[in-house]
């Protein structure tokens, strides 16, 4: 899996920092590596069951970092945007199909940036810390309605 085109490709077309890029370099080349383990020789044969496979053993694996087992969500969300985005870049550069096994995955995985509602007791907090007029009405109108 030459996953340096795609790489290369990154910053121009989806304006990636050099951090992303060894992110992402990392991240294929441990899926790679997982393939690899279990002969899986192209990415057309990559289906839902070895994804599943591949998210199974990322919560397995040790994490020396934190002193635990498996990787955090956000961490093997990532790693899946990563192979996805490769998946998706292969057939848009080369003549043959292939169909991308975590288009469909659940949504657990797919990055979420809709705004979170903040609890009672946060807001709470947030209002009496805040000590100009400006930023206590801001949060007093942003509470839920008594």
């Amino acid at each position: 899996m030459n996953s340096d085109p795609y790489l290369s490709h990154l910053p121009m077309k989806r304006g990636c920092s050099p951090q992303t890029i060894t992110a992402f370099r990392s991240d294929l080349q441990l899926f790679n590596t997982f393939l690899k383990g279990r002969s899986v020789s192209r990415l057309s044969i990559v289906s839902h069951a070895i994804i599943n496979e591949y998210i199974g053993h990322m919560r397995q694996k040790e994490n020396p970092r934190f002193g635990r087992k498996g990787l955090a969500d956000a961490s093997i969300a990532r790693r899946l945007a990563a192979v996805s985005g490769y998946i998706e870049y292969v057939p848009a550069n080369r003549d043959h199909p292939l169909r991308n096994p975590l288009k469909d995955l659940s949504n657990k995985w797919k990055k979420n940036n809709d705004p979170k509602p903040v609890d009672e007791l946060t807001l709470e907090l947030l209002l009496t810390g805040a000590t100009n007029l400006r930023d206590r009405v801001l949060f007093t109108l942003s509470s839920p309605a008594v």
